[in-house]
Parts: structure tokens; sequence; C-alpha cells
């Protein structure tokens, strides 16, 4: 009797393993890959999740040989990662394979840059309102996450500067009452966390306190 076998995905890989500890913040994974009677491998894909966010696998790598089943991943910061592989051929994806089953903890480190988005928006009179856009907890490379705030008068010679620390990392605006109308500002914005600010040096943006008036 003889049988046609249709062509099929891959078999999931298996033995997802690190050979190198993370704590530099590269380590290398490796893996197994069998697949009788399948169209030959054409990549792998190499996915990750943390601890942050452990229900979502991004992809760190695809690598375009289905002959090497190992590689080197960069990590980031203070995070706690898992990893698995999807084998490709010309079918198809396989399933995941198992997750690696070897802790993979990275050490912390200042944050890698300061956040973005910051402006000023139309406020009320006598009002100052700076904005910028919130980093998520992988960015924060550390505990004791916060932003610090800085501002002054730009349109002064000689100007007091002033600035608040925002100890809760999700917000995203700072309201400063009883400055004059519409008058410029220089703005900064800072990621700071225990073990230092961020290593990008901060840039400064010009805004403006609230009009006289309402607004659309």
């Amino acid at each position: 009797m003889i049988y046609n076998l249709l062509p099929d995905v891959p078999d999931p890989p298996s033995n997802v393993h690190l050979t190198s500890p993370c704590h530099t913040r590269i380590t290398e994974l490796h893996w197994h890959s069998i697949s009788d009677n399948h169209p030959p491998v054409s990549h792998f894909i190499i996915q990750y999740n943390t601890s942050f966010n452990p229900e979502v696998w991004s992809t760190a790598k695809k690598l375009s040989t289905g002959d090497r089943h190992y590689d080197r991943i960069s990590l980031s910061p203070w995070g706690n990662y898992s990893f698995r592989v999807i084998a490709r051929n010309s079918v198809g994806d396989s399933l995941p394979s198992e997750p690696s089953a070897q802790p993979c903890s990275t050490p912390p480190d200042v944050p890698h840059h300061n956040p973005s988005g910051i402006c000023t928006k139309n406020a009320k009179p006598h009002q100052l309102v700076i904005t910028w856009k919130a980093m998520p907890p992988e960015q924060q490379n550390a505990p004791g996450f916060y932003y610090l705030v800085k501002w002054r008068r730009h349109d002064t010679v000689v100007a007091p500067s002033f600035e608040e620390r925002i100890l809760d990392a999700d917000q995203d605006e700072l309201i400063i009452s009883e400055q004059p109308i519409y008058k410029p500002y220089e703005i900064y914005v800072l990621a700071v966390n225990e073990v230092g600010e961020a290593v990008a040096p901060p840039k400064m943006t010009i805004g403006y306190s609230g009009e006289d008036g309402e607004f659309l």
C-alpha cells in the first residue's frame, strides 16, 4: 500500500533553552527542530514575553535559515524573560514551542531615554499645562521610577527654575497654576529611577501658559 503524505507545516521546535546567563543582557538561545516528511524549514521565529505583560508574545528575531538552531538575543534591563520558537516552511508556521523553562532576569539600569511628546496645551488663563507620553514599565529599567519636570520663564534674562517629581509613572500631565498669561517657558521632562537619570540628555521644549479667553 502506498501512502501519499500531503505537505504540512513543521512540527513545533523542542528543547528551547538558554546556554548563557542573562545578567549581561545578552543570552544565547538553542532549540531542536525535527520535521520528517514535511517541506524543509526555511525560517525560525524567536519570540519572547516578559513579566510585565506575560500574555503577549513579541517577535525578537526571524532567522532566514532552517539549518541554524541557535541565536544570540539582546535584552532590555530589569526584565524577566521567557522564550519560544516557531518554525516556518513553504506551507506555513508551526505551533509555538513550549516556553523556555530557565529563568532569565536582567539587571536594572538607568532609563535609556526621556519621555517623548513633550508640549504644552491650551489651558485656562494663569495655567501652564505640561504634557508628555508616559513610559511603559519595560522602558523604566529599574524600580523607583519617576518623572522630573523642570520649567522656567524663557523671556527674561534672570528667571527662577522650578521642578516637581511625578511619582506616578502613568501620569502624563502636570498643571501649574498662578502663572502669567501666555508667556513662553523652557520645559524639560526627565526619566529617573533608583539607579539614576536617563543616559540621554534631556531636550528643551518651549511651551506657553494659557491665553486669556476661551478656546475651542
